[in-house]
């Protein structure tokens, strides 16, 4: 229960599953263990999808979606000027 992301989410989940082969916690309680442990901007992003929760294999692939948006906007800063990272700053960014 105390599992944290530290680094993809497949890499989480998969860490997760192993882990419940041994305890067999539902799907329910999966749910809420992985929201505890991963990062605060996916689970922020998550909240949008709460009627996801019923249908854990959506959910899990909505989760994964949005880890690789996560990764791929984490790619295009490291590529930007420092001016164009400032210029950024404080924008607000949102997942579909």
């Amino acid at each position: 229960m105390a599992l944290k992301q530290t680094s993809t989410v497949q890499r989480y989940l998969n860490n997760i599953d192993r882990l419940n082969a041994y305890a067999g916690m539902p799907d329910h309680h999966l749910i809420n263990i992985n929201l505890n442990g991963i990062l605060t901007c996916l689970r922020l992003a998550m909240a949008y999808y709460k009627n996801l929760c019923a249908d854990p294999v959506e959910w899990k692939r909505k989760l994964q979606e949005m880890d690789v948006a996560t990764i791929e906007d984490q790619h295009k800063d490291r590529g930007t000027t420092e001016q164009e990272k400032k210029e950024d700053c404080g924008k607000k960014r949102y997942f579909e």
